[in-house]
């Protein structure tokens, strides 16, 4: 389990700017889902009724479809974080649309509805990859 007040202190310090931390910070949480670990920040968000953004890796949604469920159904949003976290500079058009698509595809068979917006592994992106994302019309995340 997750040392809850360090936890939620760190979240809260993440927006020091903000006088209502709670209603004007953004949460997010890329790499999963991997269970134990979301597990425990699930509930520590909803234990202090915070919503946050899982931007999760499509092999790992694959293997995990009851911890996806449980994102969704506890009023979080999923991302699109690629299917296997590879780079995606230097990679053909058909390399970046597939690691979405395929993300996307097993998001949706695990019943999630809501937007599926995008971050791309590690922060990086290029030339192709905002093309491909400005023409699905998605949104796109960095650091």
């Amino acid at each position: 389990m997750v040392n809850d007040s360090k936890f939620t202190t760190n979240l809260w310090e993440s927006c020091p700017s903000s006088k209502n931390k709670r209603e004007s910070c953004c949460y997010y949480y890329d790499d999963g889902p991997v269970p134990g670990f979301t597990d425990d920040i699930l509930y520590v968000l909803q234990k202090h009724d915070v919503k946050a953004t899982f931007f999760v890796i499509g092999q790992r949604a694959e293997k995990n479809p009851d911890l996806i469920k449980k994102i969704y159904t506890q009023g979080h949003e999923i991302g699109n974080h690629s299917w296997s976290y590879k780079m995606l500079v230097c990679q053909s058009k058909r390399f970046i649309k597939g690691q979405i698509e395929k993300t996307d595809e097993v998001l949706r068979e695990y019943g999630y509805k809501g937007n599926v917006h995008f971050r791309s592994p590690h922060g990086i992106k290029f030339v192709v990859l905002p093309r491909i994302l400005s023409k699905q019309k998605r949104k796109k995340y960095s650091f």
